[in-house]
């Protein structure tokens, strides 16, 4: 793992300020389909910054369209929020999220808080077309 890690690090530091492409790294290293990085900061508005195809866009795009979902939790508690299952197990907190993505392939969804400092920036989501 820690060969990967270092890989991830030289791959990130390559991007050279390609900022759509700051999901290679990551998928390269985390055993997942699909991966979204977002801004949510009030001083940044909602975008998404980064996806690593149109799914994980989707899944982006229908948390900021509805409210709800992984990615607001995570800024919110400022903690990762890990839905390992969520075909079996839709999140009761996100009901409108939940019944949105039982159309696509998911299985399981992560989000990762992007804090730096007092500073809440935005949100990494990843998904997996398996539960995990």
């Amino acid at each position: 793992m820690a060969d990967k890690f270092s890989d991830a690090v030289d791959s990130l530091a390559a991007l050279g300020g390609r900022e759509s492409e700051l999901w290679r790294p990551v998928l390269d290293v985390i055993p997942v389909e699909g991966a979204a990085i977002s801004t949510i900061a009030e001083f940044l508005g909602a975008e998404t910054v980064a996806a690593s195809g149109p799914l994980a866009a989707r899944l982006d795009e229908l948390q900021f369209d509805l409210g709800e979902g992984p990615c607001w939790d995570a800024m919110r508690e400022e903690r990762p929020v890990l839905e390992p299952d969520i075909r079996s197990r839709p999140n009761r907190d996100w009901p409108a999220f939940s019944r949105a993505i039982s159309e696509h392939d998911v299985g399981a969804i992560f989000a990762f808080p992007l804090v730096f400092g007092p500073l809440k920036l935005g949100a990494m989501d990843l998904y997996s077309e398996s539960p995990r």
